[in-house]
């Protein structure tokens, strides 16, 4: 009976040592002077919200909980993503650009993981970058096409992660 007790708790206990929290922030400015979205998913919410109106007006897109497949797919993701390869910055400096105006403005994504309590901040200005396009690529399913985060490599130094 002890024993049966003993392996019980030796389960129970590496059961919630094994659970692992964590939550993904983005702030990305899509290009665009004095606007940007930002998205917030945990285990179980997805959050979109955004700054448009030239700055003026606060947007939420969505509020809502992860339905059972979608959370499924992030924890199996998070299991596997590096957020501790991720460099402090990446930039592509903005030879680029001819004139930086409103229309015309360097892409800037802040991203911020938190893996089990340790956060992990990057930020991207006018480069791609390999860890934020797979984060892009799981998340993008998840969310309405007016948000979905469009991020090509095309004209921009791309950075890859080992």
């Amino acid at each position: 009976m002890r024993f049966a007790f003993l392996f019980l708790f030796i389960v129970l206990r590496g059961g919630v040592c094994l659970a692992q929290s964590w939550e993904i922030r983005i702030v990305d400015n899509v290009g665009r002077m004095n606007m940007d979205q930002r998205y917030r998913i945990t285990p179980d919410s997805l959050i979109v919200t955004g700054l448009s109106d030239y700055g003026r007006t606060q947007v939420s897109y969505i509020q809502r909980a992860l339905n059972p497949r979608e959370k499924r797919r992030m924890a199996h993701f998070m299991k596997s993503f590096r957020a501790d390869r991720l460099r402090d910055e990446y930039f592509d400096g903005y030879g680029n650009f001819q004139v930086i105006h409103e229309g015309n403005y360097p892409r800037s994504i802040l991203l911020e993981v938190t893996v089990n309590g340790k956060p992990y901040a990057s930020r991207g200005t006018n480069a791609w970058v390999e860890a934020y396009s797979r984060i892009f690529n799981v998340m993008n399913p998840m969310l309405p096409d007016e948000v979905r985060i469009v991020y090509s490599k095309e004209g921009l130094t791309q950075f890859n992660e080992q």
